[in-house]
């Protein structure tokens, strides 16, 4: 069998694992859903991020407002189905940077032992220490309040969890038999550490990046509904949710659907995770 026909055949096994069961088919469909809104939202919005209707404020759900609309008239779907992107987008892209940016770390650190494992490590250690929105509201409080700012912000607080991940996973493999060979052979350090010892944190990498991701859209939620790193008129779902507050008696409906959104995707994303967890966890099927 062709690498190419092998590596379908592996796609297929974890597609079928992911819907095996009903809460990861649940949390995988979910998870799409919200990424086909963040790339089709624009496209299939009934009205603009930011377009007042002032003849049809405070409107409940209907045929016309599936959301309802707020005090000033703006559609609550069309918000919330925009406001998908952004959040989307700046969890997807600092998560990404933190799995990068924590692999190469855990990879480094890990292989090279000692007292620069010991230094790295104990650095770490102290921004875990903090929680994660306390650290990230000191750094954004350093910071100029901009989109770079958060993404910033994400990856100095995910990217310890994820290195400290992937140097467990060196540790418990670079004195393997195959490991030791490139060594005795002579391969460089970026050879050992990227051809022959990452391969084997990509299961962990798998599932932290997913749980990273939906701990990401939290914190970016958070933040916007404490209005820190996202100034109006952003559709951030938690910005969404605090201009909000005041309105529970006259427009309920402009506070519960955007807070309903990130309770939706977090929980589908931690779903998503545990079915990658459980195709880490299988062995590739012999027939691929």
């Amino acid at each position: 069998m062709s690498a190419s026909q092998g590596g379908r055949s592996r796609f297929r096994q974890a597609v079928a694992i992911l819907f095996q069961q009903r809460s990861s088919a649940i949390g995988t469909s979910i998870t799409l859903i919200f990424v086909l809104a963040a790339l089709f939202g624009p496209v299939v919005a009934p009205y603009g991020l930011n377009q007042q209707l002032t003849s049809a404020t405070f409107q409940p759900p209907s045929l016309a407002h599936w959301f309802g609309t707020d005090q000033l008239g703006r559609d609550v779907f069309s918000r919330v189905l925009l406001g998908a992107r952004d959040i989307l987008a700046f969890a997807g892209v600092g998560t990404l940077l933190a799995i990068i940016l924590g692999a190469t770390i855990g990879l480094f650190s890990g292989y090279t032992g000692g007292v620069v494992d010991e230094i790295i490590m104990r650095a770490f250690d102290g921004l875990l220490a903090l929680p994660a929105m306390l650290l990230a509201l000191l750094l954004l409080a350093s910071l100029a309040s901009s989109d770079l700012s958060v993404i910033i912000v994400l990856v100095v607080v995910y990217t310890p969890i994820v290195a400290r991940v992937v140097r467990s996973v060196v540790l418990s493999v670079k004195e393997l038999a195959y490991v030791r060979a490139a060594r005795l052979q002579g391969e460089g350090l970026g050879w050992i550490l990227y051809r022959a010892i990452l391969p084997a944190t990509y299961p962990a990498l798998a599932v932290e990046g997913a749980l990273r991701f939906s701990y990401a859209i939290f914190l970016i939620a958070s933040l916007g509904f404490l209005g820190i790193g996202f100034q109006p008129p952003s559709a951030n779902w938690g910005m969404m949710v605090s201009d909000a507050r005041q309105l529970t008696s006259a427009a309920p409906w402009a506070l519960y659907f955007p807070a309903a959104a990130i309770a939706v995707v977090v929980v589908g994303v931690n779903l998503l995770a545990d079915g990658l967890k459980r195709i880490a966890q299988t062995p590739p099927d012999p027939r691929s």
